[in-house]
C-alpha cells in the first residue's frame, strides 16, 4: 500500500482490504481511533473478519469489534433477505425492478454478503413505473416521507418533481419495525447534474446475479462500475472506507474480463473521467494487486485524490443536504467545461421551478409552526 496516512487509517485499510501486509497489528497504535475510524467508515463487519486472524490485538478490542460486526452482518443479511421478497413483490406487481447498491454488491463483489454495511434498500425502476410502485409499497404497509408525499399532493407541482428528483423514499409502518426505509430510484441522480443512464440504458448489458438462493437480472459489471463512480464518486466524493472497498473488491473479480472500452466510453459520453479516474488510482495505490492500463492522472485528480485521504483521516463537516456539496465537486471534478455549464444550466432551470421550490418552503414553514 503506497498511501501515506496516519498508523491507524493504514492499518484499518489493511485489514479491511485484505492487503498482502503483516498480519501483526502494529505495537504503537491508537486503538480507540481505530474503532472509531472503523465505525465512521462503516466497516466493521469487514474489519473485525480479517481482524481475529492478526496477532498482537488486545482481547477486549476483539470483543468490541466482534459484537460491532455481528449486529452489521446480521443486519445486512436479514435487508438481502427483505430485499428479495421486496422485488419479488414488485415484480409480481407489473414493476420491472433491480437492487440498487447494497445487497447486490455485497452478495456479489464480496466473499461474505454479511461483510458489506448497508442501511436502506435501493431499487431502481422505470420511471413510468412509478405509479404501481408506489401503489405496491403503500399496499405493503409502507408510508411515503410526509415531506416527499406532501410535494405530490401539491398541483401543478408533480411532474416538477419527478423531473427533478431521483427516488421516493418508504418508510416502514409499525407492523415493520424490523425493517428499515426503502428507496425507489427512477434516475441515477438528480437531473441538474446532467443527463445519466436512463432504466433501458442500464439493462442493455444485463446480466443474471445469484442473490441467496435467487436469480436477478441487473445492468452488467460494466455499468456497476460506473454506478459505483456516479453514487461513491460525484454524489459521496469517497468519503468511506466501504466506498473504495467496493470498488476494490470489484476490480479483483471483474477488470479483466471488463469492457473497458464501453465503461471509458460512457464515462467521456457523461463527463465522468476524471472522477473514474480518481477512483481507480485509490484502488490501485491502495492493492498493488489491481493492474490497470489507464490514462495518466490530471492535477484535478490528484488534488481529488489528496482530499480524499485526509477525508479519511478527519471526516468531514455534517450537512443538512448533500446538494451544494454535490455542487462544488461537480463543478470543480467534472471533465470539460460543456458539462460544467451542464450542471450550471440544469441548476437553472431547477431554480426556475418555482411551484415546486414555492410548495417546498410552505413545507418547512408547517414543520416550524
Amino acid at each position: 500500500m503506497k498511501i501515506e496516512c496516519s498508523t491507524e487509517l493504514s492499518f484499518l485499510l489493511s485489514v479491511c482490504l485484505n492487503l498482502p501486509d503483516s498480519q501483526t497489528a502494529p505495537d504503537r497504535i491508537d486503538w480507540e481511533r481505530t474503532l472509531q475510524l472503523a465505525a465512521r467508515h462503516a466497516v466493521f463487519p469487514l474489519f473485525f473478519h480479517r481482524l481475529s486472524g492478526y496477532k498482537n490485538v488486545p482481547e477486549k478490542i476483539l470483543t468490541v469489534a466482534k459484537e460491532k460486526s455481528r449486529e452489521g452482518a446480521k443486519q445486512s443479511l436479514f435487508l438481502s433477505t427483505r430485499m428479495l421478497e421486496i422485488h419479488s413483490g414488485l415484480h409480481a406487481k407489473g414493476v420491472s425492478a433491480f437492487p440498487l447498491k447494497g445487497p447486490l454488491w455485497a452478495w456479489t463483489y464480496y466473499e461474505n454478503p454479511g461483510l458489506r454495511s448497508f442501511g436502506d434498500l435501493d431499487f431502481f425502476i422505470p420511471k413510468e413505473s412509478l405509479p404501481k410502485g408506489i401503489a405496491a409499497m403503500l399496499e405493503w404497509g409502507f408510508a411515503m416521507d410526509p415531506f416527499r408525499k406532501y410535494l405530490l399532493s401539491r398541483e401543478g407541482v408533480v411532474d416538477d418533481f419527478l423531473e427533478a428528483d431521483n427516488q421516493l423514499l418508504f418508510i416502514p409502518g409499525d407492523e415493520k419495525r424490523d425493517l428499515t426505509a426503502v428507496e425507489l430510484h427512477w434516475q441515477v441522480m438528480y437531473a441538474r447534474f446532467g443527463a445519466f443512464f436512463t432504466w433501458q440504458e442500464l439493462m442493455s448489458t444485463k446480466t443474471i446475479y445469484t442473490i441467496g438462493n435467487r436469480e436477478i437480472e441487473a445492468p452488467g459489471p460494466e455499468f456497476q462500475l460506473l454506478l459505483m463512480i456516479i453514487h461513491h464518486g460525484l454524489i459521496e466524493q469517497w468519503a468511506q472506507i466501504k466506498f473504495v472497498a467496493d470498488l476494490v473488491f470489484f476490480l479483483r473479480l471483474e477488470s479483466e474480463g471488463l469492457d473497458w472500452d464501453l465503461v471509458w466510453g460512457k464515462a467521456k459520453e457523461k463527463g465522468m473521467t476524471g472522477v473514474l479516474l480518481t477512483g481507480l488510482q485509490l484502488a490501485r495505490e491502495l492493492d498493488g494487486r489491481i493492474v490497470l492500463e489507464v490514462p495518466p492522472f490530471s492535477h484535478s485528480v490528484q488534488t481529488s485524490y489528496d482530499k480524499t485521504i485526509l477525508i479519511w483521516e478527519k471526516g468531514r463537516k455534517e450537512v443538512t443536504t448533500q446538494s451544494f456539496r454535490m455542487f462544488f465537486y461537480n463543478l470543480r471534478y467534472r471533465d470539460r467545461w460543456g458539462d460544467r455549464l451542464t450542471v450550471l444550466y440544469g441548476h437553472f432551470k431547477f431554480l426556475m421551478k418555482w411551484k415546486l421550490h414555492v410548495a417546498k418552503l410552505k413545507w418547512y414553514q408547517m414543520q416550524k409552526r
